[in-house]
């Protein structure tokens, strides 16, 4: 039987494997679901002034990856992170994503670790 919505869906595929799975959606935020999760841990994004979307799914991935590698988390890392970890990263990673946004262009609007840092510290 096809589940009702995306969100049903997404749990029912969360419920067959240990993997996290990261839904973005936009200005909207992001979702993690992960089996034993009875509800998705959700991260918002930030509210910032959108001048382009270009880029901004290639700026939450590369920053969701350099935290991952930052911190030399492996397969069984992965496995192992809990909700507060997948949070921080997540937020790190939305943090430069709106960043992306608020420039126009893909790679010249990227930011660099330097800013993305600064937007956490003045959200927190």
């Amino acid at each position: 039987m096809p589940a009702e919505d995306e969100h049903t869906a997404i749990m029912e595929l969360a419920s067959s494997t240990p993997a996290v799975i990261v839904s973005t959606l936009g200005s909207h935020g992001v979702l993690l679901y992960r089996q034993g999760w009875e509800q998705p841990l959700e991260v918002a994004s930030r509210t910032v002034p959108v001048v382009d979307t270009t880029g901004a799914g290639d700026a939450f991935m590369g920053a969701l990856l350099y935290g991952l590698a930052k911190e030399g988390i492996s397969h069984a890392g992965l496995l192992a992170m809990d909700g507060a970890q997948w949070f921080n990263l997540c937020a790190f990673a939305t943090a430069a994503a709106a960043l992306t946004v608020g420039k126009i262009g893909a790679m010249s609007a990227l930011p660099n670790l330097q800013e993305v840092n600064q937007l956490l510290l003045i959200v927190r």
